[in-house]
Order: C-alpha cells, then structure tokens, then sequence
C-alpha cells in the first residue's frame, strides 16, 4: 500500500468513526475530512457524494455464523466495493462485518456495513452502517455497554 492510500484509507476510517460519534467531538475535524473526502471532478452522471479510491485490500466478510476472505476493490467515506469469493453469500439489506486487514501490519480493522447493491456476480456495494467496531467496544465501556451492542452485526471477539 502506498503512502497516499495509507493516508486516505486512514482519513475515510477517521471520518466514518466522527459521523458516526454519540457527540459534537472533533466536528472541525470533520469537517475538513468532509471537504478533502468530498466529490471533486466526477462525471456528470456519478451519484456518490465521496470520492472513492480504487485499492485492492485483503479483508475477511463475518456474520454470527461463518466467515470467509474476501478483496476491498475500492473505497471511500460512504463505504465501499468488495469481492467475495461466494462463501458467505452476500444479499442486498444483509449487514456483515468486514475486517481490513492492511498489508504488513498487524492492525485488523472491523468495519459494520450493509450490503446496498450488487454489482456482479461475486461483488457487492456496501455502505458503512456505524463506527469501526474497536471504536463500539470503547463507546460500549464508556456508557455501559447498551446502545452500540456489535452483537446484531456478528462481531466475533
């Protein structure tokens, strides 16, 4: 991965973690990833909001029951592209985890997303429905643990 998709991937997973915080923290922050995440030049006919950035990550696709590999082919604020290997069949409305397993690292990030569109036999659109699941553990500490269960999204532990 290059620098600059390391620092853009790094800005999409700070701006899905602030929309996605119980408070007004880091809105200026926000705001800015906003601006630098926003459409800048696409086609006429292109209906999403955020840029996207074409990458080819390792990821794992998990509900409560299975897991299976599967490749991130791009992404941006909203959410993103993946190929699944059809193990774990994937169908509009259906909400997995995906965890983004970066190369030559051992970070593993658990992002909640819910399949928005199919757009080929083994590729699904998927949109991020929540913050990165290590941010919901430490929310779920810090408030008692109730409203942003991952239990529902088949976070495995």
């Amino acid at each position: 991965m290059t620098p600059f998709e390391q620092a853009f991937l790094s800005a999409v997973l700070r701006y899905v973690s602030l929309v996605h915080a119980p408070h007004d923290a880091g809105r200026d922050e926000l705001t800015g990833l906003r601006v630098l995440l926003e459409q800048s030049n696409a086609a006429p006919d292109e209906r999403r909001r955020h840029r996207r950035m074409l990458v080819d990550l390792a990821a794992i696709t998990r509900d409560a029951d299975m897991q299976a590999p599967a490749r991130v082919l791009d992404i941006g604020a909203g959410g993103l592209r993946l190929r699944n290997d059809g193990r774990l069949p994937l169908r509009t409305g259906d909400r997995v985890v995906v965890s983004l397993t970066p190369e030559r690292s051992s970070l593993r990030i658990d992002l909640p997303v819910e399949v928005v569109r199919r757009t080929g036999a083994d590729e699904v659109g998927v949109r991020f429905c929540g913050p990165p699941l290590s941010l919901q553990r430490s929310l779920q500490a810090a408030d008692g643990g109730g409203r942003h269960g991952t239990g529902r999204m088949g976070a495995v532990g």
